[in-house]
């Protein structure tokens, strides 16, 4: 996992298949969510390159990619930002993230199965919530 920071954000977006995350030290969902982009960095053996990005130290960043917070995982591709997806999901959905920006890249389908797992994510949710509250 790299690193990344202003001084080397541009020249790193260009290795290829690319995710990167901005997260800060105060974030209680970024931890799970490196760990889980780790793990899958490691699972493809090197086919991807996976970083982490403080969002509080990097403003040039930030503009850059219109980021409007943490966790923010973005797909970059050949130097391209694809798209991002802010929040928690659940490692199905990086999977599938991986995946496509992998294997079958394919801009529409892709946000369409990451606004399923949201309904579902909000539906669990929902759920929680509905059982806290008995």
């Amino acid at each position: 996992m790299l690193e990344l920071s202003d001084a080397n954000f541009a020249e790193s977006l260009q290795r290829g298949k690319f995710l990167f995350m901005f997260y800060t030290d105060w974030c209680p969902l970024c931890p799970p969510i490196i760990e889980m982009l780790g793990e899958l960095e490691r699972e493809e053996n090197g086919k991807f390159t996976f970083a982490k990005i403080e969002y509080d130290k990097s403003p040039e960043a930030i503009q850059r990619c219109r980021a409007f917070g943490v966790p923010l995982v973005y797909a970059v591709l050949d130097g391209r930002l694809l798209y991002g997806v802010g929040g928690l999901m659940i490692s199905e959905g990086y999977r599938m993230i991986v995946h496509e920006l992998l294997y079958d890249f394919d801009e529409t389908a892709l946000e369409s199965r990451i606004e399923v797992l949201r309904v579902r994510l909000d539906k669990l949710k929902a759920e929680q919530d509905d059982e806290a509250n008995i």
